[in-house]
């Protein structure tokens, strides 16, 4: 099966520990992270309410919920803190000349 490759932001725009949100056409819209020299892409919408993650909490891999405070693992999409329960789904990405890709199969 061949990968699709979306592009979804230039690297050197991303700063780290701060969320960038990314409207797809075709899909809901992605937050992508920049974290301890990875890019982290998972879904924007927090699962626990309608909150954008692009606009939480950043600190040791994890992303605040600004709404609910609940916490989220950028590796794993795991809720890792109350009240959210339900993991944020993570996405594959490639960066080739400076451009991060959301890859889909």
């Amino acid at each position: 099966m061949t990968e699709k490759l979306t592009p979804l932001v230039e690297l050197a725009t991303l700063k780290e520990d701060e969320g960038a949100r990314i409207e797809l056409n075709d899909r809901p819209p992605v937050a992508v992270f920049l974290h301890g020299g990875e890019v982290h892409v998972i879904d924007d919408l927090c699962t626990h309410g309608p909150a954008s993650l692009a606009e939480g909490f950043c600190e040791h891999g994890e992303i605040e919920c600004p709404f609910h405070l609940g916490r989220f693992c950028l590796k794993s999409g795991n809720a890792v803190h109350a009240p959210c329960h339900e993991p944020v789904a993570v996405h594959q990405v490639r960066i080739i000349d400076g451009v991060v890709y959301l890859v889909e199969n």
